[in-house]
């Protein structure tokens, strides 16, 4: 998506807070009803990198050919791997989306929210289909609600980063701990 990709490449030679929409759209050449239809605001763009994570785990799980928890550490990995390369305007960009979404007085279309969780939601998705495997293979405890299972896991992910961002968010070693002791703990307590 062309306006996903403008926005990278102006953040990553700007300040996230300093690139405008208008620039973003310029570059892009797409107009700005269409940037706030897709995304609703610059932090909005999270979704388009949250559905681009996902094709990424997708290809890269059907590459390894990798047992259910095999997968589940892939998808711990590339979400690790994207954060640990596009931290900077990640930080900025999660920080505004949070805080966009405890606004009692959002905005945006409930079409265009909901569009602007598709991300996601294909995350989500992602793990609990891997879960449901590990689940039929016998490598994942068979009492687990795999939908619950597949949020929980995803959810305990965006809980190491939102940590790592509000304690200063600069250590990359930080980050790396906090992904690598929800990853330990999530796949230990699924196992049989």
């Amino acid at each position: 998506m062309a306006l996903y990709e403008a926005a990278v490449e102006l953040f990553s030679a700007r300040d996230y807070d300093s690139v405008s929409v208008d620039e973003i759209c310029v570059k892009a050449g797409v107009g700005r009803a269409t940037f706030f239809r897709l995304f609703g605001s610059k932090a909005g763009l999270v979704e388009e990198f949250n559905r681009r994570l996902a094709v990424t785990i997708q290809d890269r799980v059907a590459g390894a050919r990798a047992s259910s928890l095999k997968a589940l550490q892939i998808i711990i990995d590339v979400i690790r791997e994207a954060w640990m390369s596009n931290t900077p305007f990640l930080k900025r960009m999660v920080q505004e989306y949070l805080r966009q979404l405890e606004s009692p007085y959002d905005t945006r279309s409930s079409a265009s929210a909901d569009a602007n969780q598709q991300g996601g939601r294909a995350l989500v998705e992602i793990a609990v289909r891997h879960i449901m495997q590990g689940q039929a293979k016998g490598e994942v405890a068979r009492d687990l609600d795999a939908d619950f299972l597949g949020l929980c896991f995803m959810n305990q992910l965006g809980v190491a980063i939102a940590s790592w961002i509000t304690e200063g968010g600069d250590d990359l070693d930080q980050l790396r701990a906090k992904i690598d002791q929800v990853s330990r703990v999530m796949l230990r307590g699924m196992t049989p």
